[in-house]
């Protein structure tokens, strides 16, 4: 088990973030996107790390003040899955939202996907309803679902 850290990831973690999205195959963003996203004022970019300052996970989302969360974005390397590192990264996104006064938060995730839908549901989201085509390459609806806060 590795011991790590999350903070609030910066301009300079958007390399790491974007390796391990690629490792991960998660749906691509732009570093550029990344980038943009961190400027956002609801934006919320978390990554985990090691004491060598390695990123280890990350995720990206937004939680305006008195509104609705998102998850937008998470993931772990390969090499560091089943460690704990998402559910940090959850559990901290949550009590940024908790603070926020956020009422729930949603994603959106592959119905093809049991792993994380089942990792979601560990954390307590449940499925609200579905996104038709929401994913390409491949094409594939989304499952969308939400954690209530309130």
């Amino acid at each position: 088990m590795s011991t790590y850290t999350i903070d609030t990831a910066g301009p300079l973690d958007v390399p790491d973030i974007k390796r391990i999205e690629e490792e991960c195959r998660l749906s691509p963003w732009t570093v550029e996107a990344y980038v943009t996203e961190q400027k956002h004022p609801y934006s919320v970019m978390l990554k985990a790390h090691l004491k060598d300052s390695t990123v280890v996970g990350f995720l990206a989302g937004r939680a305006p003040v008195g509104g609705e969360g998102e998850i937008l974005n998470i993931g772990t390397a390969l090499a560091f899955q089943r460690q704990g590192i998402g559910s940090g990264l959850i559990t901290e996104f949550r009590a940024i939202c908790m603070k926020r006064e956020v009422s729930a938060i949603w994603l959106e995730v592959r119905p093809t996907n049991r792993e994380a839908i089942n990792f979601y549901k560990s954390h307590g989201f449940i499925r609200k309803g579905m996104r038709p085509n929401f994913y390409s390459d491949p094409s594939e609806d989304a499952d969308l679902m939400a954690l209530v806060l309130t």
